[in-house]
């Protein structure tokens, strides 16, 4: 019963943070755009990404960006291997 209530609420929170995540991550592009069409005078603007497919990165951007953002891949894999692994052995 107690295992049963505490996987819910963890399934809860987890959902929670998903989606507060998201908002957040969408909130900082707006954001970005919009300081980014206020500066004035010359700048030099890059861009970059990652698109992670599995375990898979894809990575894309300028010369600088790259390594930062392969470096960034390597990390958010890390990090999606541990939490498998923990939530993998906590169910029965």
């Amino acid at each position: 019963m107690l295992n049963n209530l505490v996987s819910k609420v963890l399934s809860q929170v987890l959902l929670a943070l998903g989606i507060s995540l998201i908002i957040i991550g969408f909130l900082l592009v707006i954001l970005a755009v919009l300081l980014a069409g206020t500066k004035s005078g010359s700048t030099r603007t890059s861009a970059g990404g990652i698109i992670l497919i599995g375990p898979f990165p894809i990575v894309f951007g300028s010369k600088d960006l790259v390594k930062i953002m392969l470096a960034l891949a390597i990390a958010m894999i890390a990090v999606l291997i541990i939490v498998n692994i923990v939530l993998f052995t906590m169910t029965p």
